[in-house]
């Protein structure tokens, strides 16, 4: 772990969350070899849960394990960007309003994965 600079096994988990952004706020599609990334997996009490979804969860929960974070590794604004991040995530994903209101307007899907990737890059870079 370096603080102040991007670790090298950070990088491919990094793209495959932007990647997976991209999906999560409807800003673009992505399908490989015929399994589309969107496509509800499972139903859990009402909530669709997409591959985009859960791969975005995991790609964090490894970063923030090859940066060996914990809560005091974090500064305050981090930490409400981290909070940020996983609060709209999940939000975005099981609020049909919401879900709509972000993938309908490319005014509001920008911001959104702006703050998508700025937790990410801020957690491997200062973490």
């Amino acid at each position: 772990m370096v603080s102040k600079q991007i670790d090298g096994i950070d990088v491919p988990f990094i793209a495959i969350y932007t990647l997976m952004g991209v999906l999560t706020t409807g800003i673009g599609t992505f399908t490989l070899f015929g399994f589309d990334f969107s496509a509800v997996l499972t139903t859990l009490v009402g909530f669709e849960v997409t591959a985009a979804f859960l791969v975005s969860i995991i790609s964090i929960v490894v970063i923030g394990a090859t940066n060996e974070l914990d809560p005091t590794d974090l500064a305050t604004e981090q930490r409400a960007l981290l909070g940020a991040t996983l609060f709209v995530m999940v939000i975005s994903s099981w609020v049909p309003e919401v879900q709509s209101a972000i993938t309908g307007s490319d005014m509001i899907g920008l911001p959104v994965f702006v703050l998508y990737t700025a937790a990410v890059g801020s957690i491997s870079y200062l973490g």
